[in-house]
């Protein structure tokens, strides 16, 4: 039964709460973010298990999150059997909430991963060739993630990585430029720091930054230190320490 404490900080309405109950078993909670919780669930409607993705219609701070939501969807439908991308299984819309059911990929992230353990090289060449692969089918359809990171590369049963978290995701016109400083700093490319127009190249230098990490086992710049990361990634680099 999911209960109100475990979606904080976004509880949803009682009404949408009851009927989410009859339709899921919540197993336990995977992940949450500003604005929503994941949970592993057994869903009826599907029959097995799935990651359970909780959107309330409006945050905390008023916000109407439906927008971000329908262009989640709308992203993620257009990306439909492509390798190596998390694939919506249903939605479930109820009044004021939302719930996406995905793949359930019982691995966990390439970002846990690396925290507990070092990654053999031979994986890394794998895990880094597939998210390539799925980069390569996502810029085709002129589809920017912008928010890459090795928290958001699921590892399902069979060892496959999956691309996750298209809540900052955007369509960006063939040959054409976006704006918008989104997704962790240091996994930004310089474009973003600099406020400047970007195209999907800013996907593949968060792809180096991945590999990087999974590598060395350390990020190339102090997340938690924003202007020094735009200093260091701007006019010089670091003293690095590997594992």
């Amino acid at each position: 039964m999911v209960n109100q404490r475990d979606l904080l900080p976004n509880p949803i309405a009682p009404r949408d709460l009851l009927e989410l109950q009859k339709d899921f078993r919540v197993v336990r909670k995977l992940d949450s973010g500003g604005f929503f919780t994941v949970f592993e669930a057994h869903s009826d409607y599907l029959g097995s298990v799935c990651a359970l993705k909780i959107i309330p219609h409006i945050d905390q701070t008023g916000t109407n999150k439906q927008p971000v939501i329908q262009n989640e969807l709308e992203i993620l439908n257009s990306l439909k059997r492509i390798p190596f991308i998390i694939q919506v299984l249903g939605v479930q819309v109820y009044f004021h909430t939302t719930c996406i059911m995905f793949e359930f990929c019982n691995q966990g992230d390439l970002g846990e991963m690396v925290r507990q353990s070092r990654i053999p090289e031979n994986l890394i060449k794998r895990y880094i060739l597939d998210i390539g692969t799925a980069l390569h089918h996502m810029h085709r359809r002129n589809i920017i993630h912008r928010d890459l990171k090795l928290d958001n590369i699921l590892v399902d049963h069979m060892g496959n990585v999956k691309i996750t978290a298209f809540g900052l995701a955007t369509v960006c016109p063939f040959l054409g430029l976006t704006s918008g400083i989104v997704g962790s700093p240091w996994a930004r490319a310089p474009e973003m720091l600099t406020r400047a127009s970007y195209n999907n190249m800013v996907d593949w230098w968060s792809l180096g930054i991945m590999l990087f990490t999974m590598v060395t086992g350390t990020k190339p710049f102090e997340p938690s230190k924003y202007l020094l990361i735009r200093d260091n990634l701007l006019s010089k680099f670091t003293n690095w320490v590997f594992y």
